[in-house]
């Protein structure tokens, strides 16, 4: 998929990711075992999603056990960026029509396991705030290092904000020339920890 990071990626793309990898891991230092991020962006078109596969990507390569979840259950991409299926994911455990352990989807191209955001629900900020997604979270935190979650851009709707008490930080990602430091301030005032 295109922008996804491989063994032909400009080695500078591949540099700033694992930089970006880097700083993720220094500040979250010493935090819970397992480090749950949101990843987002403060308005649409920034590159989360590419940015947030490039980050699992580079996590997976130091041998960690790493997890993306789709949780922009309005404009879900991920699946198309992995070329898996979106059936059952995210929103379907949320609402209790299947089992955690069957949205799990192991990537070897990758080298790291995605949950799809499954079906699209009437009410993706209710449910990603819910106690059943921090339930969720905290039943996979034995299993992964690092839980990244794609979440929908923080200035547009509340999901990302909703889930920000369920995680241990945020990465904004920021396109050059194109987002505002408005955009920016008004991003992280919404995510304040």
């Amino acid at each position: 998929s295109e922008g996804i990071i491989n063994a032909d990626t400009v080695f500078s793309v591949t540099e700033a990711y694992k930089a970006a990898r880097t700083n993720v891991m220094f500040s979250l230092a010493g935090d819970d075992v397992c480090k749950k991020v949101i990843v987002t962006s403060a308005t649409p078109g920034e590159g989360k999603t590419t940015s947030c596969i490039n980050l699992a990507i580079t996590f997976a390569q130091t041998e960690a056990r790493v997890l993306i979840i789709d949780a922009d259950l309005r404009k879900p991409r991920v699946f198309q960026y992995m070329g898996v299926k979106n059936g059952s994911g995210l929103s379907d455990v949320l609402g209790g029509f299947v089992k955690l352990e069957e949205v799990i989807q192991k990537s070897p191209k990758y080298g790291f396991d995605c949950i799809t955001s499954g079906h699209i629900p009437p009410n993706p900020a209710e449910l990603l705030a819910s106690r059943r997604m921090e339930e969720l979270l905290k039943s996979l935190e034995d299993s992964y290092d690092y839980i990244l979650i794609d979440t929908p851009p923080v200035t547009v709707v509340t999901d990302a904000a909703a889930m920000a008490k369920f995680a241990t930080g945020a990465v904004i990602v920021t396109r050059q020339k194109q987002t505002t430091h408005a955009a920016v301030k008004k991003a992280i005032s919404v995510l304040e920890f």
